[in-house]
């Protein structure tokens, strides 16, 4: 008797429902108590120093950046945007198309790379990667360096 009357207080939907949810509360409990990384910020925090000679390529690899990210690193792909003063030759690989000019500081020029990463899911903040670019030898330069390094009259006729 007690059978029937279970069945006549509740409809055969209505038992598939709490069927369904008596059978799902151990997935629901095992997914809720498991760190949620669905929407895992990435962040680029900083980048270690590196440098090209003017017009040399340059690979921009994730080994290059710190990155604060909670998620499988293996899962992020970096981009490198389009940007001023430099051309992307193969994905990652850039070649600095900066004009040199003779006032460039000794050590070279920094040249920022706009790059982003994303996970499939989530992208960082556009960073702002910075390349020393090497100046270019002036060799004009260098010759009369080592002229100058001893008296003139040591050199002889030119």
């Amino acid at each position: 008797m007690r059978f029937k009357s279970f069945f006549q207080k509740y409809s055969p939907l209505r038992l598939v429902f709490i069927i369904a949810i008596i059978f799902s509360l151990p997935i629901i409990s095992d997914v809720l108590s498991k760190p949620s990384i669905l929407f895992a910020p990435i962040t680029i925090t900083s980048q270690n120093s590196v440098q090209t000679l003017y017009r040399g390529e340059f690979e921009i690899t994730l080994g290059d950046l710190q990155i604060d990210y909670e998620g499988d690193l293996d899962d992020l792909v970096l981009t490198v945007l389009p940007g001023v003063d430099y051309e992307i030759v193969n994905g990652t690989t850039i070649v600095p198309s900066i004009n040199y000019a003779n006032n460039w500081p000794a050590a070279g020029e920094i040249l920022p790379v706009d790059i982003q990463l994303s996970d499939g899911t989530d992208q960082s903040e556009v960073y702002p990667f910075k390349i020393l670019v090497i100046p270019p030898n002036r060799s004009g330069i260098l010759r009369h360096e080592k002229r100058s390094a001893r008296p003139p009259s040591l050199w002889g006729p030119d």
